[in-house]
Formats: C-alpha cells, sequence, structure tokens
C-alpha cells in the first residue's frame, strides 16, 4: 500500500469512528436527511403560519428534534411531533431558525443533523408600550419595529437610570419609540443612555437630575460614566423630532471634582451637560423640539475646575464631522443656564459646536454667570453665548434668534479670531447687540456679517425678521416670534 492510498484509509477510518461516536454533524449538503423548505416569506406581521417537514429519515429513528429562533420575536416555532414544526410570523424582520436533529440508529453514517430556515416577516411592526416595564423590554437593531407609547406614564419612584432585560443603561438603536402625543413625567434621571434610532412625539415633564460628585448613588456613577447629564446623554445617527422637556438639571461641585481621574467616586469627564441631549454625535437630527429645563453648575465649594464643560439648553455638544453634518432645525429653548464659581461652553442652543446646521432656531432663556474660579484673565469666563458657546468647528446659522438675557451676543467664542472663517450666519438676530463676542481672543466684539443687534420694540415687529416665514414656520406673539408646530 503506497502512502497515498494508506493516508486515505486512514482518513476513511477516522471519519467513520467519529461518525459512530456522534462528535461530527452532518453537513446539510451531504446528508440524506433535508427540510421541506429553506426559506419562508411572510407578507405581513402576525399573519401567516408555514410547516416546515422533516424528509429522509423515518419518524421513528428521530431521538430529538430541537428548533431555536435566532430571534423569537419575529417568529414563534412550535414542535408538531418528531417531524416537523410550524412557525409563525410575528413582529417584522428577519431571523434564522436553527433546526438540530438526533437519530437513535446513524444516517448515511451520521448520528445528527443540522439545518437553517431563513424567515422574513415583510412590512412594519407596532409595539405598544403601556407600561415602565414595557419601556424596559424595548430591543434594539430593528428598523422594521416602532414602540408606540399607549398611555402617560409617571416614573416616580422609579429607579434610574432604566435598565434593559440584560441590565445595561437603557439605549435605542436602529429603533424608533414614538409618544404618539404621550406624557412621560417624574424622570429623576437620563431617560435614554444612547440614541441612534427615532424619537417622536413625546412630552416629558418635570425632568430632574440632582446631583453632588460626592454622592454615592448609581444615578451619579451612571452620569459619570455616561459622561453627560441630559434627558438622553448621547445620540449617534439619531433623529429627535416632535419632542419637548420641562424640568431641572443641579449640578454641586465640593473639593477636589477630580475630573481626570477614572474612578466613579466622583462624577469625572463631565464635558456635556444638555436639557434635552448631552452630546448629540455624528449624523444626528433634532427637529421640531423645546427644552424648558432650568440648569445650574455650582463651583463655588469647589477646589479643582479643571475641566470646562459644554452647557446647552438644547445640547452640550452638537459634535458633527466634515462628512455628516448635525442639523438642529425649529428648536427652542427657554429653560435658564445658571453657572457659579468656574468657567464653561455655554450657548441657549449648543454649548459647543463641530460641524453642523441650525435654521429657524430661538433661545429665550437667560445665561448667567456668577464669579470666576480665579483673578487671571486667561481663566475667567470666555464662552458664554445667547446661540452657541464655543463654534469649534464650521456651522452655519439661518433664521434664528436669541430674545434671552444672555449679556454675552450671539456666539461665545468662534473657532478662530479671524471673522473671515466664524461660519456662515444669515437673517440671525440678537436682542442685544450686532456682534459675536470673543472674549478670550479678542479685547473688543466685532460686527459679524448676517447677524443683526435688534431693540426690544424691534422683537415685537415682522418686519424687523427678513426672511422669516410668518405663515408656515414662525408667529409674532406678544413677546416677540415664537415657532409654530413645536411641543
Amino acid at each position: 500500500m503506497n502512502n497515498k492510498t494508506m493516508k486515505k484509509a486512514i482518513s476513511i477510518a477516522l471519519s467513520a469512528a467519529l461518525a459512530v461516536s456522534g462528535l461530527v454533524s452532518s453537513p446539510e449538503s451531504k446528508a440524506a436527511v433535508k427540510l421541506s423548505a429553506k426559506k419562508v416569506t411572510f407578507a405581513k406581521p402576525e399573519k401567516g403560519s408555514k410547516t416546515i417537514t422533516i424528509k429522509g429519515v423515518k419518524t421513528s429513528n428521530i431521538k430529538k428534534l430541537t428548533v431555536t429562533p435566532s430571534n423569537d420575536m419575529i417568529v414563534k416555532a412550535t414542535k408538531k411531533g418528531k417531524n416537523k414544526f410550524v412557525l409563525k410570523a410575528r413582529y417584522a424582520g428577519d431571523t434564522t431558525v436553527s433546526v438540530n436533529i438526533e437519530y437513535k440508529k446513524p444516517v448515511k453514517g451520521y448520528y445528527s443533523f443540522y439545518g437553517t430556515v431563513n424567515v422574513k416577516v415583510k412590512g412594519t411592526s407596532k409595539i405598544p408600550i403601556k407600561t415602565v416595564k414595557d419601556l424596559t423590554s424595548m430591543m434594539d437593531y430593528n428598523d422594521k419595529w416602532v414602540y408606540v407609547l399607549k398611555n402617560d406614564l409617571d416614573l416616580s419612584g422609579v429607579k434610574l437610570p432604566l435598565k434593559n432585560k440584560w441590565g445595561e443603561n437603557l439605549t435605542l438603536s436602529n429603533t424608533t419609540l414614538d409618544g404618539d402625543g404621550h406624557t412621560i413625567k417624574n424622570l429623576n434621571g437620563p431617560f435614554l443612555c444612547g440614541l441612534g434610532g427615532t424619537l417622536k412625539n413625546i412630552k416629558f415633564v418635570n425632568f430632574k437630575i440632582d446631583c453632588k460628585n460626592t454622592d454615592k448613588t448609581e444615578l451619579r456613577d451612571a452620569i459619570s460614566k455616561g459622561g453627560a447629564v441630559a434627558l438622553i446623554q448621547y445620540t449617534s445617527v439619531a433623529t429627535i423630532k416632535n419632542c419637548s422637556v420641562q424640568g431641572s438639571i443641579k449640578l454641586t461641585f465640593v473639593g477636589d471634582d477630580n475630573f481626570d481621574s477614572e474612578s466613579y467616586g466622583q462624577i469625572h469627564y463631565l464635558q456635556h451637560v444638555g436639557g434635552l441631549v448631552g452630546r448629540n454625535q455624528s449624523h444626528a437630527t433634532i427637529e421640531n423640539c423645546v427644552s424648558d429645563v432650568d440648569i445650574t453648575l455650582d463651583w463655588r465649594e469647589s477646589t479643582d475646575a479643571s475641566k470646562n464643560p459644554c452647557v446647552g439648553g438644547i445640547c452640550g455638544e452638537n459634535g458633527g464631522s466634515e462628512y455628516f453634518t448635525n442639523t438642529i432645525k425649529q428648536c427652542m429653548n427657554s429653560g435658564d443656564i445658571v453657572t457659579y464659581g468656574a468657567s464653561a461652553f455655554v450657548g441657549g442652543i449648543s454649548g459647543m459646536n463641530g460641524y453642523a446646521a441650525y435654521e429657524n432656531c430661538i433661545n429665550t432663556g437667560s445665561i448667567v454667570n456668577y464669579g470666576y474660579i480665579s483673578s487671571d484673565k486667561e481663566d475667567r469666563t470666555t464662552h458664554y453665548g445667547g446661540l452657541i458657546g464655543w463654534n469649534a468647528d464650521t456651522a452655519s446659522w439661518k433664521n434664528c434668534i436669541n430674545a434671552g438675557k444672555a449679556g454675552f451676543g450671539i456666539d461665545g467664542q468662534p473657532c478662530s479670531d479671524s471673522a473671515s472663517v466664524m461660519g456662515v450666519y444669515e437673517n440671525v438676530y440678537n436682542l442685544q447687540d450686532k456682534t459675536v463676542y470673543m472674549f478670550n481672543y479678542l479685547v473688543e466684539p466685532f460686527e459679524v456679517k448676517g447677524t443683526h443687534g435688534i431693540t426690544g420694540s424691534e422683537l415685537l415687529s415682522k418686519e424687523t425678521f427678513v426672511g422669516f416665514d410668518f405663515d408656515k414656520v414662525w408667529t409674532m406673539t406678544e413677546e416677540g416670534p415664537r415657532l409654530k408646530n413645536v411641543y
């Protein structure tokens, strides 16, 4: 026997031994056994069923049948005896059903069979949310699912932040939560850790966060780990539409804030504070939303203010990218922002901006700072603006108004001390001055093309606001222009 023949004989003998021992499963392509269908499509959610039969083996020779959907929210699998099972459509989406069969006696030298059925349920599923428990059962990563709030929900006494069924802070990715006009009230912490899907048509009432860096609570740790304090800590590739939030955020710092420590004993990396969103990341849109959240940051008893947080009425940071610009349009902030004893990047709409477009936005909230952490001129408050605190990268502003008592103009610190690279302003109105203030780089403010300084009487006249659509977008009130069709 030559070496080639000997190797072949050894291979056959080894394969036979493994098959008899049951250590190998038959590849579906080589087995005599097969499924009556490898692919099943249902035209609608919750409609239709399909029976799958196992062929090529006697029922009496089947020892065990196991059927396991990868996602049992999409299809339900029920065994019907040993040689068949029924697939029933549930929610929309794609999944795979694994089929395992154990034989009493070998078939073609194999003691088992493994196969799959690919299942598609077409359409869109609307999944009702009636209780807080339903909220925590929401699943990620299915753009065919829309969770719909069916009742107003009161979260008084509910431990926050909310957790999903795996014990993780609640996030939504590639999924929609539609409030359908309902209200969620009495949140004493962030509603979502992260949003990568869509949140719409919800009113949040009496949202409240009151936290010290010395607190030893799960809320403090969640804020620390998430690096953001807001209704929604961060977003990415997300949409927030037709939402409003009313409430307050108060953060107090005592002693050494320990911003640079990785110990969760302190609120560290606290860089993003927002009424609606802490950090609005790349390719995100906020539209037709209102924030009426009073924000207070107090460092008067602190010995360390080594970080300047980004604080905004709508979002702390609106950080798009060169390729995926963030958009905030038809949004209003009416909450007051107050800081004590330290500097920060504070804006009525956004604390800090990176590659973003703003259109038809208004701030009516007051922005106030009391005192400095140091007498050194460079450490003094430099980044407070009626619309934005720090324009870190190019932004465009169109048809926007600061009507709040900001005292700092429109923009706290543009990205450069040169007016030519500050971004684009088109019909941007400031109740106090036709200027953008830059305290750090320039002693005196300068005039910026596209901005308009207006008086209190001019604020009440439609004729003042060139380019504004008072038919579909804006309406004139006794207090000045206000947005239509926002919550």
